[in-house]
């Protein structure tokens, strides 16, 4: 079973399947080497009854993601946001994921991830209007009228009437 997709994401995995060599596979060498590291520390600490509550392994490559992602690194963004994912596939990691892919230009890819999003929440407005916006970006105008339509009966932020007659308009041409 393959961890990579077309346009370097990962497909959904369960927890129980993970092992260190699938992390490796998505990481870089120092990346994983710094990785390794954090885990055998939380090891000692543990041994040693510390009793310091970490934050699970997931929540760390997250928060390197947003890190990278900030500092305008997306491929390296990109690369902890697919760890975070294979450790935990939530929803909160694949809208990242959406958002980095969409900075590298993968807008087809971050389309996918947007899909995953609303199949895991569908009565989420704004994830409509996200992705709605990426199809303008394809010019599939059909496509992003109906993503707007179905943000604005969700009350998302941003979605006008104005908006949606325009669409509609570039839609029917």
């Amino acid at each position: 079973m393959g961890l990579s997709n077309k346009k370097g994401g990962i497909k959904n995995q369960s927890k129980s399947n993970i092992d260190d060599s699938q992390l490796k596979i998505i990481l870089l060498e120092d990346e994983y080497s710094q990785y390794l590291q954090v885990k055998k520390n939380k090891e000692k600490f543990a041994e040693k009854g510390l009793g310091m509550n970490f934050p699970p392994e997931d929540s760390n490559f997250d928060f390197m993601s947003r890190q990278e992602s900030e500092e305008g690194n997306f491929t390296k963004a990109l690369r902890y946001s697919n760890a975070s994912i294979l450790l935990n596939p939530k929803l909160e990691y694949y809208e990242l994921r959406a958002q980095i892919k969409r900075d590298l230009d993968d807008i087809e890819g971050a389309i996918e991830d947007y899909n995953i999003c609303i199949n895991m929440t569908p009565n989420e407005g704004n994830l409509y209007k996200h992705r709605g916006i990426l199809k303008v970006a394809l010019e599939d105008y059909s496509g992003a009228y109906e993503d707007m339509i179905k943000a604005g009966t969700l009350l998302a932020d941003g979605v006008t009437p104005e908006l949606i007659s325009e669409l509609r308009e570039l839609s029917e041409k």
